[in-house]
Order: structure tokens, then sequence, then C-alpha cells
């Protein structure tokens, strides 16, 4: 019994190590594997529309690219998607991402390709308790309006709506 306890700890504090995560129970597009990533913007690449997220713990850190094809439906002035490039450095978020492999004449390439992106900290500063439970859909995957994930803690089963936020029809 206390090998088992032993080699369960060991296990789970091995994975903490990385801010990979899994999304919570809902509904979300048939192709996503609940996938999230959460990390501190280090790069962008607007070529590609790349964002580079960097979580560090101690002297390790990893990153990870995810790519937010056609933009995402944060709220603008102008009205137009979020891109890489309007994401500034330093900026924390949360990526619900898939994993897609692409092949070209070079070989397989694999991507992140996010479904929606979700802000703790936008310029420096945490974003409000209300504005976490947002998240907001990127290129292919605007057709869906929000997920539902039942939230509790120490056996509560409360039901907590995280809201996604799609462009407006034109």
């Amino acid at each position: 019994m206390r090998i088992g306890l032993l080699l369960c700890l060991l296990t789970l504090s091995s994975t903490m190590l990385a801010q990979r995560g899994v999304a919570p129970n809902g509904y979300y597009p048939a192709s996503y594997r609940g996938d999230t990533f959460t990390g501190t913007v280090v790069a962008h690449d607007p070529v590609s529309d790349t964002v580079s997220l960097e979580y560090e713990k101690g002297s390790q850190s990893e990153v990870l690219p995810v790519k937010l094809e056609g933009g995402c439906a944060v709220p603008s002035r102008t009205g137009e998607p979020m891109h890489a490039k309007d994401i500034p450095n330093g900026t924390v978020l949360t990526a619900f991402y898939t994993s897609q492999t692409e092949t070209n004449k070079g070989g397989k390439k694999r991507s992140n390709v996010a479904i929606a992106i979700g802000f703790l900290v936008w310029n420096g500063k945490p974003v409000s308790e209300e504005n976490r439970n947002k998240f907001y859909s990127c290129g292919n995957f605007a057709g869906w309006k929000y997920f539902k994930a039942f939230a509790g803690s120490q056996g509560s089963a409360s039901l907590s709506r995280m809201e996604i936020v799609v462009p407006a029809s034109k």
C-alpha cells in the first residue's frame, strides 16, 4: 500500500513540472482532445500567427508554440480578430489546443493549433475573476458558442458556465 502511494506521488510530482493540463468536462469540437497549456507569451511570429508560451519552474522551463490560425474572437475596438502580433510579451494565457501533423516535401511537421485562449495576466495586471472564466474561440473552431464545465471542490457538484466568445455574424 505504501509503495503504491509513493509511486503515485512520484508520478504526480513529475507531471507537475509542466504546465500542461486537461480541459474541464464540457462540450467541445469533435476533434478536440482536451489539451491545455498555460504560460507566459515570450515571442510571437506574425507570419505564422504563432505565439510561444513558456512555463518556468525553478531552473526548468517548457516552451509551446501555438498557432492562432485566423485569429481569436477577443473583443476589440475595430471588431477584427486578435492575432499573435496583438498579444504583448509577458501576457499569461491558457491555450486550449489541438496537435496536428502536416506532411509536405520536407517530411512531417507537428503544430499546435488553438481552438480557444483565455487570459490570466494582461499588461502586467491579473485579469479579473469574472474574465478568467472567458475563453475566446480561435480560427476554424468559431462555430461553437460556449462550453460548460463542472467546477466543484471537495465533492460539491456546482455547475460553472465558462463562456466562449465568438465573432459576431456579418
